[in-house]
């Protein structure tokens, strides 16, 4: 005998009845299923009435219309959670659902069911989400009336606990990858870690969400959501990606917010994508590392302010026994880029140039990523960045070239894949000593908990650096430390920075409108994001630079 169904408050719509939103979504289905008529000569348009369409006949979706018994009862469930998930949300009428979960639950046939409410003005689907992280915001119309009855029903009770069963499967499968790419030793220290990670400054954190500038409502919602999540506690990493990098509520916080978390400090690596590539321009010119060991502890001596960094370095090596044959095949910019990323300097040169000026520091970087490293076309023909680049190092765009020759993702995925292998190397190092760390791809972040009085910044870089000596690579450091004061502080300095800020996003707007300026597409996408809320821009009054930065990671 099966259980017997429970009592439970029902959400619906008062005026809007389940019946009608059925009728709509047959009436769209019936409407796909009509045949479409579409011209196919748009290329011979002319401007005279001299021009004929050529009309073709597209067949329809051909898509069976859903019995209306099981459709109801599919609406019926997912409007009571929808509503239920809305009301329990005290930032806002709105909720995200996993469609993965969703097409599990309730077939195929929910991407239709979303349609339908979205026409019918019910909800508003937003198009931006975080694969395997954050799903797509489903936002409730507030003007809507909603009613709520104590009743029994057997179906929605049903679905409920499908749901959750997918829930708990969905997790486990998650939980279950996730480790199988770690290895279980990995994986369970970094959960240990993950566990200990907490809110511990929540009441300053929604006092700088109530006072801070933020760019749109979006980018609001985002942290008021990764409050909430932190409030969840029982962390748990959300994905691994190809390349073995690991996602976590960590990588996802927005980066004031590290202030408010139990963060002893974090070390991170300058320039460190440029850097990595360096193991490639040492494998190709057979760099050996008695080379790299002389160039690595000399690079305080070498001075890039009045002379050649490559005349310096090719002095120093012959002056500690190097032979000069043995380095007479190395081109000169080959040695200033491994000096400039080596140093942590490489961003210096780029952001002084004339034709970069008023752009941020951090889109400079990004758009250089993707027009040369990650770029999967091979030439410089409408990338100004790129061409800066080639004109700079053209010895080590040529090797960029050639790495991307036969495989155009290679390059990118190498440098992510060599980045993880350092940082995974890093942690099992840490964990050996017991230590509760975490990172974020490219930094190490150290808890503030007991069992770290011993982990200090010497020690974390100490051992980074082996780890990147290890695939013959040098890196330079920095040491961040966080606390509320900080908060503070950058509260103070944003009410005479927003008036500046606003000015640089209409600068961007002006140029956005202008399709023949060289930068319309970089601003779009700047202002495209800003909209969206995935990104910010804040002064770096330690440069007087501004920053481009990603809420997530």
């Amino acid at each position: 005998m099966g259980k017997l169904p429970m009592k439970q408050l029902i959400y619906t719509f008062k005026d809007i009845s389940i019946d009608a939103i059925i009728e709509k979504h047959i009436e769209l289905l019936k409407n796909q299923n009509q045949p479409q008529w579409t011209i196919t000569n748009f290329d011979k348009v002319t401007c005279d009435s001299s021009f004929v369409a050529k009309i073709e006949t597209v067949e329809g979706a051909n898509k069976p219309l859903p019995k209306k018994q099981i459709l109801y009862k599919k609406y019926a469930f997912f409007i009571h959670r929808l509503i239920q998930r809305c009301k329990s949300n005290r930032e806002g009428n709105f909720t995200r659902f996993n469609s993965q979960i969703l097409q599990t639950v309730l077939g195929h046939v929910y991407i239709d069911m979303l349609k339908t409410l979205e026409t019918l003005g019910i909800i508003k689907v937003s198009s931006s989400y975080i694969p395997s992280i954050q799903a797509r915001l489903i936002e409730l119309n507030p003007n809507l009336p909603t009613v709520s009855e104590m009743k029994y029903s057997s179906y929605i009770e049903e679905y409920s606990d499908k749901m959750q069963q997918e829930l708990k499967k969905y997790e486990q499968i998650q939980i279950q990858k996730i480790k199988s790419e770690m290895g279980d030793k990995l994986y369970d220290n970094f959960t240990k870690s993950l566990k200990i990670l907490k809110l511990s400054h929540r009441e300053e954190a929604e006092d700088y969400r109530n006072r801070h500038h933020f760019i749109s409502l979006k980018s609001k919602e985002y942290f008021t959501y990764i409050i909430n999540e932190y409030d969840k506690g029982n962390f748990n990493i959300l994905s691994i990606d190809s390349n073995l990098r690991i996602y976590s509520i960590l990588t996802q916080s927005p980066r004031i917010f590290k202030n408010f978390l139990n963060i002893k400090f974090s070390i991170d690596i300058h320039n460190s994508h440029p850097l990595l590539f360096n193991k490639l321009i040492i494998e190709r010119y057979n760099i050996n590392d008695n080379i790299l060991h002389i160039l690595y502890n000399n690079l305080s001596n070498i001075d890039n302010s009045y002379c050649s960094v490559s005349k310096q370095v090719c002095n120093l090596l012959i002056n500690n026994g190097i032979r000069k044959e043995k380095i007479a095949n190395i081109p000169n910019d080959i040695w200033e880029y491994i000096y400039n990323t080596s140093k942590g300097i490489f961003w210096d040169d780029f952001t002084r140039l004339d034709e970069f000026k008023r752009l941020l520091r951090s889109d400079i970087k990004v758009t250089l990523f993707r027009e040369v490293f990650y770029s999967k076309t091979l030439t410089t023909k409408g990338k100004d960045f790129a061409k800066s680049f080639k004109k700079k190092y053209p010895s080590v765009y040529k090797l960029v070239k050639e790495s991307k020759r036969e495989d155009r993702t290679f390059l990118a995925n190498q440098m992510m894949r060599i980045e993880s292998d350092i940082f995974r190397s890093t942690l099992i190092k840490l964990y050996a000593k017991r230590f509760k760390v975490l990172t974020i791809h490219d930094a190490i972040v150290v808890l503030d908990t007991k069992v770290n009085d011993q982990c200090t910044p010497e020690l974390v870089q100490s051992i980074i650096e082996k780890e990147y000596q290890r695939v013959g690579l040098f890196p330079n450091v920095s040491v961040d430390y966080y606390s509320t004061e900080n908060v503070v502080k950058e509260l103070k300095q944003e009410e005479q920075d927003i008036k500046e800020i606003n000015q640089l996003i209409d600068s961007f707007e002006v140029i956005a409108k202008d399709e023949s300026h060289p930068r319309c597409q970089t601003c779009r996408d700047i202002i495209n994001e800003l909209e969206d809320g995935t990104s910010e821009i804040y002064i770096n009054h330690a440069t007087n630079e501004f920053v481009w930065h990603k809420i997530f990671n």
